[in-house]
């Protein structure tokens, strides 16, 4: 990493929690950002692959044009939470979707950020979420609620990862069964989730 460049970069998601869960593969790696603005970063990219700007206004960059591996970054105060909005690295954890998700490393010092001990959750793995009460405002220019994409991606990753869902998460999920009706939207957004019906029975 370019020392000369006035941030810090956190390796963070998918990445991150598959290592944790002893997976190899990794199909993207999501980085944060200090700062405010990834202009820096996109002059940078340019003439390197390809880039294409998200829904949420962060770079995913595409090394190898015909390639299908990509580097996906945001900055920390533009992460939307459906919370508050976040100053640090930490804040971001405290507000991912399950503690699995909620590990970070810091690509310049090494450092390992588990403020919610994701990290032992992944070894016994056990899905447990991580806020319960995010506010009803929709994202997507309105076409889905947050809790709604909160919920499919906690069933999805339980179903896909083969998770234990611990017994406040499971409570939480029965609860809120209604967000199923946004699968379909959902899917549409950002990608097919695995939905496996029996992660809702009581047993």
């Amino acid at each position: 990493m370019d020392a000369s460049v006035p941030t810090n970069f956190y390796l963070t998601g998918g990445a991150v929690r598959n290592i944790a869960l002893g997976r190899k593969e990794q199909k993207d790696l999501d980085v944060l950002l200090d700062g405010s603005t990834l202009d820096m970063l996109k002059t940078g990219l340019a003439g390197h692959g390809t880039i294409h700007i998200g829904a949420f206004g962060h770079i995913a960059w595409y090394p190898e044009k015909e390639g299908h591996f990509c580097w996906e970054f945001q900055v920390i105060s533009k992460t939307i939470t459906g919370l508050w909005p976040c100053e640090d690295i930490i804040d971001v954890l405290n507000c991912v979707d399950f503690t699995g998700n909620a590990i970070a490393y810091d690509m310049r010092t090494g450092e390992v950020f588990d403020p919610l001990n994701g990290c032992r959750d992944m070894a016994r793995r056990i899905l447990r979420g991580v806020r319960f009460d995010r506010r009803e405002d929709r994202i997507c220019d309105g076409k889905i609620p947050y809790p709604a994409a909160i919920w499919i991606r906690n069933m999805h990753y339980a179903s896909a990862l083969g998770l234990h869902v611990e017994p406040v998460t499971a409570g939480w999920l029965r609860a809120q069964q209604h967000y199923e009706e946004y699968v379909e939207v959902f899917s549409t957004l950002f990608f097919k989730p695995r939905i496996d019906p029996a992660l809702l029975v009581v047993g």
